[in-house]
């Protein structure tokens, strides 16, 4: 958890660290296009693949310094929110209605591409003020930075860190950050619905990969995760694992790799736990950018059998993994105006505090439209399972989460530095096996209706 001193050390220590990338690496490159040899998707693969992203004025350029802030207010109906409803939820007929509150919000997002370096930060925070007497007030942390470098033009090192300090349940970490998109094999597991409280994140990573020909590639990297949460029935977590994989490029469109995966999972009341991956892909550029993926292979899952959830506990072995989706470039359309993207897969993750290992099945879908020159529009929806490997319930059934989350956006570019926007977001989540951790049925509404107003640089 972090306090006053650790949240303003971490503010200066990123403005810190922009400025001295900025003025060490601008001295010494200068801006120009990625190598010759080097394909359109690479290019923009830090571009977000979301079509809530759409008319976001943090994605018009890979060379940009912006600074944003923005006040919105929200109602819910969300029992995670509402005090005394955070351990075991509230029965409909004792909800007060709708929950009001307000946002405060401050973002920063830097981009800059040289010849040889990528360098991206992006920090947003914001304070949430409930009007409830008996609530309390949150102050939440949000960001990242990336850091590539291409030492030859065939040797490449990447490093990069994300951060998460936030009372919302689930989706700890946001998804249109100016950065990266980071593997789920990675992220602590984003898909589950837990109590309000406060919860603290950190994930770093590092990777160098190697052309060994114009058409082979071999990557490896390291990465660890610490999670921490205020609630104490809650596990706190350490993660920590590495990778490797060799990818060659079977045609000019469609490349296969393959590759292996370690993480070790350290809870603070439930033991160890280790995962063992091992898989063949196939990706295929239908577009300059966008592309379609698959990746098989099993998983091989050591680790103690639990039965602190009140049932028996369980030894998983092997299982099958299956991953896919569409990996989406800068500009991703059906048309001139409308954009879409999709994902699905299925992934060994960590339990979100509330028990070890998931494995954990997901999909998602987003479709957004430039209705006008200023205004857009966009809806998603998602889908998640969650079974919990190493416990059963106390009648002997496999441990779950069933949750779904949808919402639709509409935003309003009045100029180019301010923005009116209004969401909707509705969650649906049931569980057994958990007892008083989260409820058994769990669903909630919430609207909101903000504004921003950012100052962009563009170089």
């Amino acid at each position: 958890m972090l306090n006053r001193l650790q949240t303003q050390l971490l503010i200066i220590g990123m403005l810190g660290t922009l400025l001295f990338f900025e003025t060490t690496f601008a001295q010494s490159e200068k801006p120009g296009p990625a190598p010759g040899n080097a394909p359109a998707a690479k290019v923009d693969d830090r571009r977000l693949p979301s079509a809530t992203a759409l008319g976001d004025i943090f994605f018009r350029s890979q060379n940009s310094l912006i600074f944003s802030v923005g006040v919105q207010e929200s109602a819910t109906d969300n029992l995670y929110f509402s005090p005394g409803g955070s351990l075991g939820g509230l029965p409909a007929s004792d909800r007060n209605g709708y929950i009001p509150f307000t946002t405060l919000t401050g973002r920063m997002a830097y981009q800059r591409q040289l010849q040889r370096t990528t360098f991206g930060l992006d920090y947003g925070v914001s304070g949430i003020l409930f009007k409830s007497r008996d609530s309390d007030d949150f102050v939440t942390h949000n960001g990242g930075v990336d850091l590539s470098y291409r030492f030859t033009p065939r040797a490449t090192f990447s490093i990069g860190n994300r951060i998460s300090v936030s009372p919302a349940p689930g989706r700890f970490y946001r998804h249109d950050l100016a950065l990266a998109p980071v593997s789920q094999q990675i992220l602590p597991n984003s898909t589950l619905f837990i109590g309000l409280n406060r919860t603290s994140s950190n994930v770093a990573f590092a990777s160098f990969s190697y052309e060994a020909s114009r058409r082979s590639r071999v990557t490896f990297g390291a990465n660890g995760a610490i999670t921490r949460f205020q609630q104490r029935s809650l596990n706190d977590m350490n993660t920590s694992g590495g990778h490797l994989e060799y990818s060659y490029q079977a045609a000019e469109r469609t490349s296969l790799s393959f590759g292996y995966h370690f993480t070790y999972y350290d809870f603070s009341s439930s033991g160890i736990a280790r995962n063992h991956l091992a898989y063949v892909g196939i990706t295929q550029q239908l577009t300059p950018s966008v592309s379609a993926f698959a990746q098989v292979g099993p998983n091989y899952i050591v680790g103690h059998s639990l039965n602190f959830l009140g049932g028996l506990g369980r030894r998983p072995g092997v299982r099958a993994s299956v991953n896919g989706g569409l990996t989406f470039g800068e500009a991703i359309s059906l048309g001139r105006r409308t954009f879409f993207s999709i994902n699905a897969g299925q992934s060994i993750s960590d339990g979100s505090g509330l028990a070890s290992i998931t494995q954990t099945q997901s999909a998602g879908v987003s479709l957004g439209r430039q209705l006008t020159r200023t205004l857009t529009g966009a809806i998603h929806a998602g889908y998640s399972r969650n079974q919990f490997l190493l416990s059963v319930d106390s009648e002997g059934q496999p441990t779950t989460t069933n949750g779904v989350l949808s919402g639709l956006n509409l935003s309003w570019n009045a100029t180019e530095r301010f923005n009116l926007f209004t969401n909707y977001v509705y969650f649906k989540q049931l569980s057994n096996g958990f007892s008083t951790l989260i409820p058994g049925r769990a669903d909630g509404n919430t609207f909101t209706v903000g504004l921003n107003y950012s100052f962009p640089v563009f170089f």
